[in-house]
């Protein structure tokens, strides 16, 4: 299927929505085969839907020797930040020059804050990317940690899942992060346990015994972060992110996209519903 043949709601809705996270767990591929996928992913029916390949800091290198090899031009990369915001910065300096040949750029360095000193420490490193996306704690109330995060010019972004089930929050935390972001006009980003469009409960990780947990739909998500920026309120967003079958959004809101370590789990479930041919 190609762009024009998606329907306009979805392909508006998902257009370059899905960072690609395969080097992450529950998926947890190596770098060949990480690579290979998103390579497929990008020469794909469904390249419309994938956003930036993700990766770690400290595999840049890595990543840079295997994607030269591929031919792997112009790829947006989002790299997720370790501990140190100096050494971070000065990997990707380091890495720079070798991406430069085959065009690959970091957009974004995803990075965790607690405090607001932690924000402006990242805001210090200075590294060369496009945007700085600082992942905020949902528990308590971030409202004034994504004030500073917004004042350093940095987009915010919320865990939403992860491998265990309380790794997930509650609708309420993640209704008011959406809806703190929606008051400060920023974009933001969410990543974990997003794999598929309605919430419910699915299998944490690929193993075949794995245990089961209650998951965020990304449909859900999107739905509340636009209800919200159109002035909804956080009772409506906890509604929304609550729904067995949320209603498909015209838009998503500020949301950004988010991360998944699967790019074809959620087309996949998309077609299952009957939403995308």
């Amino acid at each position: 299927m190609t762009a024009s043949a998606a329907p306009l709601a979805l392909h508006t809705l998902l257009a370059a929505a899905i960072d690609y996270a395969g080097l992450f767990p529950p998926a947890a591929l190596g770098m060949d085969a990480a690579v290979d996928a998103y390579a497929r992913h990008r020469a794909g029916p469904d390249a419309w839907a994938l956003g930036r390949f993700v990766l770690p800091v400290a595999r840049l290198a890595e990543f840079a020797g295997v994607a030269d090899t591929r031919r792997a031009h112009g790829w947006p990369l989002a790299v997720i930040g370790g501990d140190d915001p100096q050494a971070d910065a000065a990997t990707i300096r380091a890495v720079h020059a070798a991406l430069a040949p085959i065009g690959a750029e970091v957009e974004l360095l995803e990075a965790r804050v607690a405090t607001v000193a932690d924000v402006a420490a990242r805001r210090a490193a200075a590294a060369p990317v496009r945007q700085l996306v600082l992942e905020v704690p949902l528990d308590p109330d971030p409202s004034s940690l994504i004030d500073a995060v917004v004042a350093a010019g940095a987009w915010p972004k919320a865990r939403t899942g992860g491998l265990v089930a309380s790794a997930f929050p509650a609708p309420a935390q993640l209704a008011r992060f959406l809806a703190a972001c929606a008051r400060a006009g920023t974009p933001h980003k969410v990543t974990a346990g997003l794999h598929h469009p309605c919430r419910g409960a699915y299998r944490l990780t690929y193993a075949p015994d794995a245990p089961t947990g209650v998951m965020f739909g990304f449909l859900n998500v999107m739905a509340a972060a636009d209800a919200l920026a159109h002035g909804g309120t956080e009772a409506e967003a906890v509604r929304l992110l609550e729904l067995a079958r949320p209603p498909v959004p015209a838009a998503r809101g500020l949301l950004a996209g988010f991360g998944s370590c699967s790019f074809d789990e959620p087309l996949a479930d998309l077609r299952t519903l009957g939403l995308l041919p």
